[in-house]
């Protein structure tokens, strides 16, 4: 019994952590490096927005559903799908999964040297 509640402890422990840095996460982030712009918006339903531009021109975007995965301590972003036509767009991103590793308690993103730090809360 005592080896049950432990367990049923443990588990509550890692979802309210995992709630918290949920959270956290929520907002927008941005970067420039080397002349192109990043830019994530991730929303409390767990949706996203991931735009990359080039001098003020939109290279490739995407929408779709984020995960959070504490124990690696990063986030998911997993674009929709979308018509086929879409992809013959020029802003069709084709990189449809995209791992970030989330740094200084949710204040900046980095996905190998894309660093985005976190400019507005939500």
């Amino acid at each position: 019994m005592k080896l049950l509640t432990f367990i049923v402890t443990i588990c509550l422990l890692f979802s309210c952590t995992a709630q918290k840095n949920n959270e956290i996460l929520f907002g927008e982030y941005s970067s420039i490096k080397k002349s192109l712009d990043y830019n994530i918006i991730l929303t409390s339903n767990f949706t996203f927005r991931y735009e990359i531009g080039f001098n003020e021109s939109l290279i490739a975007k995407c929408n779709g559903k984020w995960e959070y995965n504490n124990f690696k301590d990063s986030l998911i972003l997993r674009c929709d799908k979308e018509d086929s036509l879409a992809n013959l767009t020029s802003t069709y991103m084709k990189k449809r999964e995209n791992k970030f590793k989330i740094l200084n308690k949710g204040k900046r993103l980095k996905n190998g040297k894309i660093v985005l730090i976190k400019y507005k809360n939500y």
